[in-house]
């Protein structure tokens, strides 16, 4: 494989451009993994939500503050869900092969993730980020619950476009 590229998934931004304790471990996480396997861009992937700057933007700031080079950082400020992430990445890829993509997210959130980018025709590794200080029990479970409606609409959305 000639390339490979990391793809964090966005999880909030708070007031004044700082990053939700989820936000901040998957964007740590994924700069240690970018460099750990030399990736050649990394993708920061969340739209606008509550407080701006986006999600991108403020894992674009921690990047550069952890010296990734900038020309190797790619911006999708649109995406509010995970198959909007999938999709960007698939256009972005349009005209490359031979990628590896590693999606940096938390364990709940990674099998959604994975069907996501099946979805848009493409395969993703989803290394586990490590649970952190600034996430209680009580968030992790209630994020674990929420995923599982979802995780049904993106199974029936996978299996939709099989049929097709």
């Amino acid at each position: 494989m000639s390339d490979s590229v990391v793809v964090i998934l966005g999880a909030g931004g708070w007031p004044g451009g700082e990053p939700s304790p989820t936000l901040a471990r998957r964007t740590d996480f994924g700069i240690a993994w970018f460099r750990r396997i030399g990736g050649t861009a990394l993708i920061l992937s969340g739209g606008l939500g509550d407080n701006p700057p986006s999600e991108a933007r403020v894992m674009e700031q921690r990047a550069r503050v952890a010296g990734v080079d900038g020309n190797r950082i790619v911006l999708d400020e649109t995406a509010k869900r995970t198959i909007d992430t999938a999709r960007f990445v698939a256009d972005w890829l349009a005209e490359r092969r031979d990628v590896a993509i590693f999606a940096i997210t938390d364990p709940y959130h990674a099998l959604r993730t994975r069907i996501a980018f099946r979805t848009v025709g493409l395969r993703c590794v989803t290394p586990y980020v490590p649970y952190g200080q600034g996430t209680s029990r009580w968030r992790r479970a209630r994020s674990t619950i929420r995923e599982l409606p979802a995780l049904v609409l993106y199974a029936l959305r996978l299996l939709a476009a099989w049929l097709s």
